[in-house]
C-alpha cells in the first residue's frame, strides 16, 4: 500500500487536547482560539473521549466540565490504518 495513504502520513501530529476535569467555557475558548472544533480528550494521557463545538454548546451550560458532555470511548485507529478505512469508520459512526 501506498504509505501517503496511511493516517501516520496524513494526521496532525501534535493536536491540541483537553482532560475531562475542563470546564466547558475553557474548551470553547481553546477551540475558537485555535480555530478548531473538535478536541480528544485525554486523562493521564490516555483517550477517553472526544468533544465537539456541539457538545459545548448543548452541554446545559458553562458551569459543566467536558466529561459531562463529551462523547466517550472514541474510535482510535492505528498510523498504519488506511485512510480510506477510517473515512468510512467516521461515515459509519458519525
Amino acid at each position: 500500500m501506498d504509505a501517503n495513504l496511511e493516517l501516520r502520513n496524513n494526521m496532525t501530529k501534535f493536536p491540541m487536547t483537553t482532560d475531562s476535569d475542563t470546564d466547558v467555557a475553557l474548551a470553547m475558548s481553546l477551540m475558537r482560539t485555535c480555530g478548531v472544533r473538535h478536541l480528544p480528550v485525554l486523562d493521564c494521557g490516555q483517550i477517553v473521549g472526544v468533544v465537539s463545538e456541539r457538545d459545548l454548546l448543548r452541554g446545559g451550560g458553562f458551569d459543566r466540565r467536558v466529561g459531562d458532555v463529551m462523547i466517550p470511548n472514541p474510535y482510535v485507529a492505528g498510523l498504519e490504518t488506511p485512510i480510506s478505512e477510517v473515512a468510512e469508520m467516521m461515515g459509519a459512526k458519525r
